[in-house]
């Protein structure tokens, strides 16, 4: 049968492998600083189970892939994805078309 992968718990090589590659890393903090800022921005505007979705997915995706993972593999996030694409790219209007039934009143 397939026997899986072995279960790897690396903190200091993932973070050691992002400290050797200060350009990369760069980007990454941009990345992240810039989607961060977009995702925050009007914060309180956004739907609350978007927000409950990202406090508590978000967190717990980190420790994983600071753990578990591997350097600059940012597939392991696909699942906070389109939370936060929803949250950065609120589209005006989603919430009352799927809460309330239509675009009237």
């Amino acid at each position: 049968g397939n026997a899986g992968e072995p279960f790897y718990f690396w903190p200091l090589r993932v973070l050691w492998n992002y400290w050797i590659h200060p350009y990369q890393s760069l980007i990454v903090v941009c990345a992240i600083i810039l989607v961060g800022y977009l995702v925050c921005r009007q914060w309180r505007k956004k739907p609350a189970f978007l927000r409950s979705a990202l406090i508590v997915i978000l967190p717990l995706q980190v420790i994983l892939h600071l753990t578990l993972g591997v350097s600059f593999e940012f597939r392991v996030f696909a699942e906070v994805f389109p939370v936060v694409w929803c949250l950065m790219f609120q589209v005006s209007g989603v919430g009352r078309i799927l809460f309330h039934g239509g675009t009237n009143g």
